[in-house]
């Protein structure tokens, strides 16, 4: 008991904090380096009692937005993303602010959560798939495409992923910067290498060969329509015939997009 005593003294002590004037983001003693394994066990208390926490709402509110700003993109801590991802499709139902439980969701840089988004998109509330929706909407098409079903459109969102996981850096965007932030972006050059980057600077994740830079330098003086195209491209024959894919790319560039508008077009 007394482990537990300790957890819930320190998240009160969080929520004090949170709720007042004192700027709950400074540096303090339960925040020191010393500490995390409790700050988090207290933080993660806040989120997990918060409907027993004897506050006001909009107190409550307060603290749990700084509390997953702390679990999220300070500590990354990817075991509070579920709860901070349901919190925010269930304050949009009730049309609540619910902006920084977003921005601390995706400021935790964890590819792998968006999946707690998308299944959203399964949701029978309109109002969930029209946030998922949203929220993915640097998937693209999935706002303008009709679908016929939430299965259909979840489909076409896995599709996507499958494809660009590998290849996606965190923008950093946000709703206090823009009304319409885009939260992921496809590193071109990346998947037309099909070289997997780090999420958060988008660099490739290992050194490249001479001759991969050399292409890498070409392919980024290109527009943004042939770009696409050649990434595209480049990673479906990859995925098809990795020894075509090698003889492909050791050729010019001119001659790469020649042979990928021929496939498009049905010559193969």
């Amino acid at each position: 008991m007394d482990g537990l005593d300790l957890i819930q003294k320190t998240a009160m002590t969080f929520i004090k904090e949170f709720i007042s004037d004192i700027d709950s983001m400074s540096m303090n003693e339960n925040l020191s380096i010393n500490n995390i394994q409790l700050s988090c066990s207290a933080l993660k208390w806040i989120l997990e009692s918060r409907n027993t926490i004897d506050i006001p709402e909009s107190q409550i509110d307060e603290a749990i937005d700084k509390t997953s700003i702390l679990l999220a993109a300070v500590y990354r801590d990817k075991e509070s993303l579920p709860i901070i991802a349901e919190l925010a499709f269930e304050r949009h139902r009730k049309n609540c602010f619910n902006h920084d439980l977003i921005w601390a969701f995706f400021e935790s840089q964890d590819i792998n959560s968006i999946y707690l988004i998308a299944n959203k998109l399964l949701s029978s509330d309109p109002k969930d798939v029209a946030l998922a929706r949203k929220l993915l909407s640097f998937v693209p098409g999935i706002n303008e495409t009709q679908f016929s079903n939430n299965q259909q459109l979840y489909s076409y969102f896995n599709n996507w992923f499958e494809e660009n996981s590998s290849f996606l850096r965190y923008t950093g965007e946000s709703y206090s910067l823009k009304s319409d932030p885009i939260f992921y972006e496809v590193v071109l050059g990346a998947k037309y290498l099909c070289k997997p980057v780090a999420i958060e600077s988008g660099q490739i994740l290992r050194k490249l060969a001479t001759n991969e830079q050399i292409l890498l330098d070409e392919f980024k003086k290109l527009d943004i329509y042939t770009q696409s195209l050649l990434a595209w491209f480049s990673y479906k024959m990859h995925q098809k015939n990795k020894n075509e894919w090698n003889i492909w790319l050791s050729y010019p560039i001119p001659y790469q997009v020649m042979y990928a508008n021929a496939w498009i077009g049905g010559i193969q």
